[in-house]
C-alpha cells in the first residue's frame, strides 16, 4: 500500500489534531486535587516569585520525594497564567509530542502506515487520553519514554553520535517524571549490544559516548540528588517505606490486558473493553521478540516490547517469594510498593499494534527458509486478512470514539478511586469566581475555608483540593485549614468552602450552597464578636498576641464529663513581623487538676494582619472523671518558634487563668450586680497580725466606673460592739477601670485590724454597696478567732540607754553589746508609741573612721515580728549579728542606727535623742574596741 508524502502530512496531522480535540475538549472538566495543587503550588511560586525547589512534591512511598523536574516543567504555562486551565493544556501539548514521535519513530523504523496507525492508537487511547488532560508528574513523561526510544535507535541502530550522547539524558529526564521509568534502563542495554556486535570499529567511542551520556543524565538529576540528601539519610528512607507488597503476576497481567484492550476498569463510567486489542498486541510483540533477537533490523521491535513489558516483568519479579525475601532484606519492609504507571509506556504499545497491522519495511534483507516471517508485510499488506483488518479497525475505532463522544467527564469526574463525588476545575473556577466578585461587591475579602491540614511540600498556605486554586504568593486570598484560627477582618468576609463543610458551626451554619459543589456565607464584622466567657484584663503575650476572652459555641453552655465542649478564644495580634503562634488551653479545677486541653496552632504568620482580631476553635473532649459542680478554669498560654511566650503589661494576678464555672450557690448576692462566689479568710490570728482575706466576685453586668463599689468592713465582738470599722475599694490591688459581664475576678485585702485586740471570738461583716446605685447592697459575714500573744510593756535595763525616738512612733531606749571574733552582738531595745501603721526596717552600720565597714538591715525577730504588728506601748528587744569576720585589725569603731521604711527608703525622722545626726537621720552609738586575733 503505497501512500505519498502529501496524504501522509495530511493523515498525521488529522490524527494530532483528533489528539488535541480529545485531549482538550472540556479540559476543566476533570477534579482538581491531590498532586494538582501540590505542583500548581509550588510551580507557580517558582514561576512568579522565584521560590527555587530542590524536590517535588511527595510519593507515594514512605517519605521519598520526587523529582523538581515537573516543577520546573509546569513552571512554564504559570509564568504565564495563574489559571490551571492553561498548565492542563501544556500537559496536553506535551502528549500530542509523544503522539507526533510515535509517528516519527513508526514511518523511519518501520513502515509509514505503522507510523500512522501507531500515532492514532495512542491518539484514541482511553488511558492515555485521560492521563493527558490534568496536571501530575507522570503525565510529563511519555515524550521522554519515546524519545529515549528515538535516542537508542538513532545511536545504536543508526550509529548517530548526538543519540548515544542523549539516550541516557532522556532516560534521566522520563525518571525523573516517575521513578518507575528507570525500569526502562534495559532497552538501552539491549541498544548498546546490538551495537557493540554490529559495529565493531567504532567500539571506543561507544563506550566513550555512553559514559558521557550517564554523566550527563546524572547532572540532570543534581538538584533532585541533593534534596534527596538534605532531606532525610538514605537508611531512614528505607526504613520509612511502608508495609506494602508489590503487584502479584495476576493483577499486572490483567492490567496490561486492559490498558491494551482499550478500557481501565477504575473508569467511573465504563469503557467498552476490546480483548482482541490484547490478543494482537501479544502475538505482535513475541512475532517482534523473536525477530528483533533474531535479526539485525529486528531492533525497534525489540525495543518497543522491552519498553512496553521491562515495568510490568519487574514488577512480576519482586511479587516472587525469592525477590521478597530479598527485598525486606534491603529494604527493612514487608515488601515494596512500585507506583507504576502503565500508561506511560503505551507510545511502545502503539508502536507493537501498528506494526502487526502495518508491517515493517525490510530494506535489505537475505533469502532463506524463514523470509517469509522475517519479512511478512502486516496484516494491511496480506492479500486475505487486508479487508477484515480494515473492518476490524473500522469497527474498533467506531467503538472508542462512540464511548470519547459520550464519556461525561462531568457526571462521575474521572476514576472511581480519586475522584468520586468531587468537583471539577470548571466547578471551583467558578464558585472563586463568584465568590471573589460577591466579596468586591461588599468591599470584603475572600477566605476559604479547607477541610484538610496543610502539607509540608507547600511553602505557601496550601490545601490539598480545589483550595490551591487561590493559593499561589502572587494571590493575596487567604485559605483557612481546620484547627487554625480564622481572622476576623474588621469589614467582614465572604466565606467559600465545601457545600459539606461542617467545621465551624459558629460561622458557617448559615450559608448558601452555589455550584452544586460549594458553599458561601458572610463573615461579620470584627466588632460583632463578643467573647461571653471575658477575661478582667486582656492577656498581652511577648509574641505580640492579645487575649480577649473566649466564646462558646451552645451560649451558656458548660463541660460534661466524658462528653465534647467547643469554645472559642477571640484573641489579636499587633505584631508587624508575625510568627507562627500556637495556642494551649487547659480546663483545669482549682487544684490544677486537668480535665482536657488543646494545642491547636494559632495562625500562619503570612495570614496575620496587624490589628486584627482571630478566632480559634478549640474542641475539647471532657475526661470521665471531671466533677459535676466546683469552679472551673481556663488556664491558657501562646507559644512562637522559640517557646512559650510571656505575659506582659500585666496588673492582675494570673492574667492568663480565667474562671467560668461557680464555685457552688453564690455566698451572697448583689441582684443583677453582683455576686460574691467565694470568701476565705485566717479564722484564727494571734494578736497584732492583720487580717488577710480574699474574695472571688463575679459580675453580673459590666461595670465602667469600678470606683462606685465600695466594700465596708466591721469586726464586732458577741455583743455586737464595733472594734473596727473599714472602708475600701471592691479591687483594691489592681489598676481596672472597667470589668465586663460575667468576668470572675478575685481580689486580696488585708485590713489592719488594731494590734491590741483582747482574746476571743469576733464577727467580720462586709458590706458591698455601689454609690451609683443606692438600693443595691450586698452583705456577708464570717467569724474570727484571736488568740494572746505574750509581749511586754516594760523596757529591761540595759547598759547603754540612748532614748532616741523616730518618726514620734518608735523609740530606741537604749542597746547592749558584746562581740566575739566573728560576730558583734547588738541587742536594741524598742518601744512602740502608739500605733504603727507600716512595717518598718532598721540598720545599724559600723564605721572604721569615715569607712563603712559592716552592716545589718533587717526586721524585728528576722522579719518575723513586723512593726506593724506591735502594740501601743509595747516594748520589744531584738538581738542582731553583724559580721566582723573579714576585719584585719582590731581597734575602735564606731556604730549608727536608723530606721526607715522600705517601701520607699525614706528614713524616718529623729525627734529625739542624744548623738543624733539630723542631716542623715541616725543616732551615734557609742565607739567600741574590738581585740581581735
Amino acid at each position: 500500500m503505497f501512500v505519498t508524502k502529501n496524504k501522509l502530512i495530511l493523515i498525521g496531522t488529522t490524527i494530532l489534531l483528533l489528539a488535541a480535540w480529545l485531549r482538550l475538549n472540556d479540559i476543566g472538566a476533570d477534579p482538581f486535587m491531590a498532586d494538582q495543587e501540590r505542583i500548581s503550588v509550588l510551580a507557580s511560586n517558582f514561576a512568579r516569585d522565584g521560590d527555587w525547589q530542590i524536590l517535588g512534591t511527595r510519593m507515594s512511598v514512605g517519605s521519598l520525594k520526587h523529582s523538581p523536574l515537573t516543577i520546573y516543567l509546569y513552571a512554564l504555562p504559570y509564568s504565564l497564567d495563574h489559571n490551571p486551565r492553561i498548565a492542563r493544556i501544556f500537559t496536553a501539548l506535551v502528549n500530542l509530542v509523544a503522539v507526533a514521535l510515535v509517528q516519527l519513530i513508526g514511518r523511519r523504523y518501520f513502515s509509514p502506515i505503522t507510523g500512522l496507525l501507531a500515532a492514532f492508537f495512542l491518539a484514541i487511547n482511553p488511558m492515555t487520553v485521560h492521563h493527558s488532560r490534568f496536571i501530575w508528574n507522570p503525565n510529563l513523561a511519555p515524550p521522554f519514554v519515546m524519545l529515549f526510544l528515538f535516542t537508542i535507535l538513532q545511536g545504536f541502530y543508526r550509529e548517530k553520535p548526538y543519540a548515544r550522547l542523549s539516550h541516557l539524558p532522556m532516560l534521566s529526564l522520563a525518571g525523573q517524571c516517575h521513578p518507575t521509568l528507570f525500569l526502562l534502563a534495559p532497552m538501552a542495554l539491549i541498544g548498546w549490544i546490538h551495537a557493540w556486535r554490529h559495529s565493531q570499529r567504532n567500539r571506543r567511542s561507544m563506550v566513550i559516548q555512553t559514559l558521557l551520556s550517564g554523566v550527563i543524565g546524572l547532572v540532570l538529576m543534581v538538584p533532585w540528588i541533593i534534596g534527596l540528601y538534605r532531606h532525610i539519610s538514605a537508611l531512614e528512607y528505607l526504613r520509612q517505606i511502608p508495609h506494602r507488597d508489590a503487584p502479584g503476576w495476576r493483577e499486572v497481567i490483567h492490567m496490561i490486558h486492559s490498558a491494551l484492550s482499550g478500557s481501565f476498569d477504575t473508569f467511573a463510567q465504563d469503557i467498552p473493553s476490546l480483548p482482541a486489542l490484547s490478543i494482537l498486541t501479544i502475538v505482535a510483540a513475541l512475532w517482534l521478540t523473536i525477530r528483533g533477537l533474531a535479526r539485525k533490523e529486528g531492533l525497534p521491535g525489540l525495543l518497543a516490547v522491552t519498553g512496553f513489558f521491562s515495568v510490568p516483568i519487574v514488577v512480576i519479579a519482586l511479587s516472587t517469594p525469592l525477590i521478597k525475601t530479598i527485598t525486606e532484606t534491603l529494604f527493612f519492609a514487608k515488601g515494596v510498593e512500585l507506583n507504576w504507571c502503565i500508561w506511560m509506556t503505551m507510545g511502545n504499545a502503539a508502536l507493537i499494534q501498528a506494526a502487526l497491522i502495518g508491517g515493517i519495511v525490510v530494506r535489505e534483507s537475505h533469502e532463506s527458509r524463514l523470509s517469509w516471517f522475517w519479512k511478512w508485510p502486516g496484516l494491511l499488506h496480506t492479500k486475505q486478512l487486508a479487508i477484515p483488518t480494515i473492518l476490524a479497525l473500522l469497527g474498533a475505532t467506531i467503538i472508542i470514539m462512540q464511548a470519547h463522544l459520550h464519556y461525561d467527564y462531568r457526571a462521575d469526574t474521572g476514576l472511581k478511586s480519586l475522584y468520586a463525588g468531587q468537583n471539577t476545575l470548571d466547578d471551583s473556577a467558578d464558585a472563586l469566581r463568584y465568590a471573589k466578585q460577591l466579596a468586591s461587591a461588599n468591599n470584603q475579602e475572600l477566605i476559604l475555608l479547607a477541610s484538610d491540614p496543610p502539607l509540608q511540600t507547600l511553602k505557601c498556605v496550601g490545601c490539598r483540593h480545589w483550595e490551591a486554586l487561590m493559593l499561589t504568593k502572587s494571590n493575596n486570598t487567604r485559605v483557612i485549614w481546620d484547627r487554625y484560627g480564622v481572622p476576623l477582618p474588621a469589614n467582614g468576609a465572604t466565606l467559600l468552602a465545601p457545600f459539606n463543610y461542617s467545621a465551624r458551626p459558629l460561622l458557617f451554619s448559615d450559608n448558601q450552597t452555589i455550584f452544586t459543589w460549594f458553599a458561601i456565607a458572610n463573615l461579620s464584622s470584627s466588632d460583632q464578636f463578643r467573647p461571653d466567657l471575658p477575661l478582667a484584663q486582656p492577656a498581652h503575650f511577648s509574641n505580640g498576641a492579645t487575649v480577649l476572652g473566649f466564646l462558646r459555641e451552645v451560649p451558656n453552655s458548660m463541660p460534661s464529663s466524658g462528653k465534647p465542649w467547643t469554645i472559642h478564644m477571640l484573641w489579636w495580634t499587633d505584631m508587624s513581623n508575625p510568627t507562627q503562634n500556637k495556642l494551649s488551653v487547659q480546663l483545669i479545677d482549682s487544684n490544677g487538676t486537668k480535665y482536657g486541653q488543646v494545642d491547636p496552632p494559632g495562625i500562619i504568620a503570612a495570614q496575620q494582619q496587624p490589628g486584627e482580631h482571630i478566632l480559634s476553635q478549640l474542641d475539647f473532649q471532657i475526661n470521665q472523671n471531671m466533677p459535676d459542680s466546683g469552679p472551673l478554669y481556663l488556664h491558657f498560654n501562646m507559644y512562637d518558634d522559640v517557646g512559650r511566650s510571656e505575659i506582659v503589661d500585666a496588673t492582675i494576678a494570673n492574667p492568663n487563668l480565667l474562671q467560668f464555672r461557680r464555685t457552688s450557690v453564690p455566698l451572697a448576692s448583689m441582684p443583677n450586680d453582683l455576686d460574691l462566689d467565694s470568701f476565705s479568710m485566717d479564722s484564727t490570728l494571734a494578736q497584732g497580725q492583720p487580717l488577710n482575706v480574699t474574695a472571688n466576685w463575679k459580675t453580673l453586668r459590666e461595670y465602667s466606673n469600678l470606683d462606685s463599689l465600695k466594700i465596708k468592713w466591721k469586726l464586732e465582738t458577741d455583743d455586737d460592739t464595733v472594734v473596727f470599722d473599714q472602708t475600701t475599694n471592691l479591687l483594691t490591688q489592681s489598676s481596672l477601670k472597667t470589668l465586663p459581664s460575667n468576668t470572675f475576678i478575685k481580689e486580696h485585702y488585708t485590713l489592719r485590724i488594731p494590734t491590741d485586740l483582747l482574746r476571743g471570738k469576733y464577727r467580720l461583716t462586709l458590706h458591698t454597696s455601689d454609690l451609683s446605685n443606692s438600693t443595691s447592697l450586698l452583705t456577708f459575714s464570717d467569724h474570727l478567732t484571736i488568740t494572746p500573744r505574750k509581749r511586754t510593756f516594760t523596757v529591761p535595763k540595759m547598759l547603754h540607754p540612748v532614748s532616741a525616738v523616730f518618726g514620734d512612733t518608735i523609740e530606741l531606749a537604749g542597746y547592749d553589746i558584746n562581740y566575739d571574733d566573728s560576730s558583734l552582738h547588738l541587742t536594741l531595745h524598742w518601744k512602740a508609741l502608739g500605733q504603727i501603721d507600716s512595717d518598718y526596717k532598721y540598720f545599724v552600720h559600723l564605721w572604721d573612721n569615715d569607712k563603712l565597714v559592716a552592716q545589718i538591715d533587717t526586721m524585728p525577730d528576722s522579719y518575723q515580728y513586723p512593726t506593724s504588728w506591735w502594740a501601743p506601748n509595747e516594748a520589744y528587744s531584738d538581738t542582731v549579728g553583724i559580721d566582723i569576720s573579714h576585719l584585719k585589725s582590731g581597734g575602735q569603731y564606731n556604730l549608727s542606727t536608723g530606721v526607715y521604711d522600705p517601701a520607699t527608703n525614706n528614713r524616718l525622722r529623729i525627734s529625739k535623742g542624744t548623738n543624733s545626726d539630723t542631716s542623715n537621720n541616725t543616732i551615734k552609738l557609742l565607739p567600741v574596741v574590738l581585740e581581735l586575733q
